[in-house]
């Protein structure tokens, strides 16, 4: 009679393994000795050894059982089942390896939609400032979380920042989000800051002329308005967000009211600009 050691000794494996095959119903609890120590004989051997086999095959301890009780196809239809499945996992890899090398030969960000991540790649070669691409990042993200329509709204934003990284607007907007970066360390002039305001407001209006039709970019309810209310006042600086705040003040009196039952507030459609200013909600 052979003890748990010598077992896994004769077939290559472990006594935790072979606890293992016991707990799973592959293996029966053998007959223990006066001491309490496990017994085995030749027919646990060869069990075991079947066992081994067809894991080194790839079955999964599930359809072994089976097999070994014969509740299943022969082991030559098993594999086959195998090899099916196996085919279908070498065909999902080559798709991910596929979508890989094309995320590394873009440079693109690979947890934004593809357009969306291969205008921020556009943008960061631009020049634009880390914090701006950081925010545009989480802008985007959030409002791709809340809308109620996210395949929608990844289009039109997708057509938003594709006309914002095309000439002459991507210059322009790289310049105007210089400026509202270097607003992050405070003490600006009141008038700066209108200035920069009546500038992105003006440049908004005139590179993305959808912005005043009534099929604008609409939010969620309170949630949109409530949750990016929280990240602008979190993440921006008192001049930064006071910029913010005059941007979308100035951006919704150039909107026309939505259709009625529209999501927008009072009415209207909600504006999304692009630099980490989202929505008119906060």
């Amino acid at each position: 009679m052979l003890t748990i050691g010598d077992l896994a000794r004769h077939c290559g494996t472990t006594p935790k393994a072979i606890r293992l095959y016991h707990r799973k119903g592959l293996l029966p609890e053998p007959e223990r000795a006066a001491n309490g120590y496990r017994l085995y004989g030749a027919g646990a051997l060869i069990r075991l050894q079947r066992i081994r086999g067809m894991r080194d095959l790839g079955l999964p301890l599930s359809r072994i059982r089976d097999l070994l009780d014969g509740q299943a196809a022969g082991l030559r239809e098993a594999l086959g089942e195998l090899r099916s499945e196996l085919d279908e996992q070498a065909a999902l890899i080559a798709r991910k390896r596929s979508a890989l090398d094309q995320l590394l030969r873009d440079n693109r960000d690979p947890e934004l939609p593809a357009g969306l991540g291969a205008a921020l790649a556009t943008l960061e070669a631009a020049g634009l400032p880390a914090a701006v691409l950081n925010r545009d990042k989480e802008d985007l993200l959030l409002v791709i979380a809340l809308a109620d329509d996210p395949a929608a709204t990844t289009a039109q934003l997708t057509a938003m920042y594709e006309t914002l990284t095309a000439a002459p607007n991507l210059s322009r907007y790289v310049e105007l989000s210089h400026r509202f970066a270097a607003l992050a360390d405070g003490g600006h002039d009141p008038a700066e800051l209108d200035r920069l305001a009546r500038d992105y407001t003006d440049f908004v209006l005139a590179a993305l002329p959808g912005l005043d039709r009534a099929d604008a970019l609409s939010d969620s309810g309170t949630d949109f308005h409530e949750i990016t209310g929280e990240h602008d006042e979190s993440t921006l600086g008192p001049a930064q967000f006071a910029v913010l705040s005059a941007v979308q003040e100035n951006l919704a009196a150039h909107l026309i009211p939505a259709s009625p039952g529209g999501n927008g507030r009072h009415g209207q459609a909600v504006a999304t600009p692009p630099a980490g200013w989202p929505t008119t909600g906060s």
